[in-house]
């Protein structure tokens, strides 16, 4: 996971469930991907082009690459946050996602995923992203 300059970013809080728990009682490595999931909602939501308005235009984002580093493991009813920040947009759709204890800032896991639009009706791979998309992701860069 490379620095890169951070465009936007968006924290969301969490908590695990018991149903989140492995047999070690802590987070199951397999359910750090649907809090991600929540940071990247969140993100997308914030621009004003969260799933919902992805399909009314006609695109879908799927996840090409997605990597994660689980440095210290989350327990039950820790409250943690997931920040996302958006690091590309034009051509792809490039998210780093970092875990913090809430109470110390202890940074728990790193994450990245990068998607691509495809179109809805024919499914075509697009190279550049959407324009509305772009648009969307620009009125909050000039802030």
């Amino acid at each position: 996971m490379r620095k890169n300059n951070v465009l936007l970013n968006v924290r969301v809080a969490c908590k695990p469930a018991f149903q989140d728990l492995d047999i070690m009682h802590v987070v199951w490595h397999g359910r750090y991907w649907q809090f991600i999931e929540q940071a990247r909602e969140a993100l997308f939501d914030y621009i004003g082009f969260g799933y919902g308005e992805m399909i009314k235009q006609g695109y879908q984002f799927p996840i090409v690459k997605a990597d994660i580093k689980y440095i210290q493991p989350i327990l039950l009813n820790q409250q943690f946050e997931v920040q996302a920040d958006l690091l590309e947009y034009e051509n792809q759709v490039k998210i780093n996602f970092t875990f913090f204890d809430k109470a110390s800032q202890t940074v728990l896991c790193k994450a990245s995923s990068t998607q691509v639009a495809v179109a809805v009706g024919d499914k075509h791979l697009q190279f550049v992203t959407p324009d509305c998309f772009q648009q969307k992701v620009r009125s909050f860069l000039v802030k």
